[in-house]
């Protein structure tokens, strides 16, 4: 992140959890576009279809309530071709 920061200083880098949507609603404040990148993808060790779908499903919803909360304007929505 650190370099991702040093060479785009407009971007703002937010932490929050996918299973928290207050966390996304806080960190999205003052946002007025997203670029979402939150996944689980293939090959991660250990993951389950459920938790694929807990993340890549239900948390792209979550993003999307907690970024009409906090007012953003635009979202893109970034993906892979590794999960389909």
């Amino acid at each position: 992140l650190d370099k991702a920061r040093a060479q785009l200083p407009e971007v703002e880098v937010a932490p929050g959890s996918l299973a928290d949507e207050a966390s996304l609603v806080a960190g999205f404040q003052g946002c007025d576009t997203l670029i979402a990148n939150a996944a689980l993808a293939p090959g991660w060790k250990g993951a389950t279809k459920a938790a694929f779908y807990e993340a890549n499903v239900v948390g792209v919803q979550t993003t999307l309530r907690a970024a009409a909360r906090a007012g953003v304007q635009r979202v893109v929505l970034v993906s892979t071709i590794s999960v389909h």
